[in-house]
């Protein structure tokens, strides 16, 4: 037992605080792994289609028209881009975390943009 002034802090405590620190650390480190694949699957899609990416909101609670359909293990971007034609586009794009494949993305346009 480690003495602390007047507070006894036995070395279970310390464990416990080590581990939920870990934990958090790791949700966090996990989030940020996640979100950069999320990002550079989205480049590689506006790539694929040779896109120009004008606008990028990254959608976490409001969803559009995948606030239903998306689970956690999904993204959603709010875009407009550019396409080859010089048409400006507004919609959503959607795809899994742990698919980073660019033709594996779901498109709706929003078409009254």
């Amino acid at each position: 037992m480690i003495l602390l002034g007047q507070t006894n802090i036995s070395i279970e405590h310390v464990l416990l605080f080590g581990v939920l620190a870990c934990v958090v650390l790791g949700a966090f480190w996990l989030a940020s792994v996640q979100q950069g694949r999320a990002y550079a699957t989205l480049l590689a899609w506006a790539r694929h289609h040779d896109y120009r990416l004008l606008h990028v909101r990254n959608c976490l609670i409001a969803r559009g028209p995948f606030t239903l359909v998306a689970g956690k293990d999904k993204f959603v971007y709010c875009v407009t881009i550019q396409d080859p034609a010089g048409q400006t586009r507004k919609g959503w794009v959607c795809g899994s975390f742990w698919n980073s494949s660019p033709t594996q993305v779901e498109v709706r346009w929003d078409e009254h943009a």
